[in-house]
């Protein structure tokens, strides 16, 4: 199983902010994880919900194996921006996150107002409704 440091380590290589062969200094590493748990935890605004707990570095990754390429490159892009450098190739993230929102989304409720169910044309009697012809 991956750690959370697996994975911003592994969004600091894409980016190139880390060489392929050394290990993130402790300040990026803390860095990459703010961002990492800030951004899982936003996902539930825009409908994914991964039951996200706060991730210390040597946490388990709690996302399948299969979502992780996903989640670095999502990182990626979001961390480009902050050491301004090129983001990581952004199709790929597109997909992991149309992936993400395939096995997460939330469905939304919705309500429907009193107004439009009971019509001036409906007549209740009780607990039972009869419509008026």
């Amino acid at each position: 199983m991956a750690t959370a440091l697996d994975i911003v380590s592994g969004a600091l290589r894409l980016i190139k902010v880390v060489a392929v062969d050394e290990d993130p200094s402790a300040a990026y590493a803390s860095h990459a994880l703010e961002a990492l748990n800030d951004m899982i935890f936003a996902w539930e605004l825009r409908g994914v919900d991964v039951s996200h707990v706060a991730l210390a570095l040597s946490d388990t990754f709690a996302l399948a194996d299969k979502y992780h390429e996903a989640v670095k490159y999502l990182l990626g892009q979001r961390l480009a921006n902050v050491y301004n450098v090129q983001p990581p190739d952004a199709l790929i993230a597109d997909d992991g996150w149309r992936r993400l929102q395939a096995a997460y989304w939330i469905e939304p409720t919705s309500t429907v107002d009193a107004g439009l169910t009971d019509m001036p044309s409906q007549y209740s009697y009780g607990n039972t409704r009869e419509t008026s012809a």
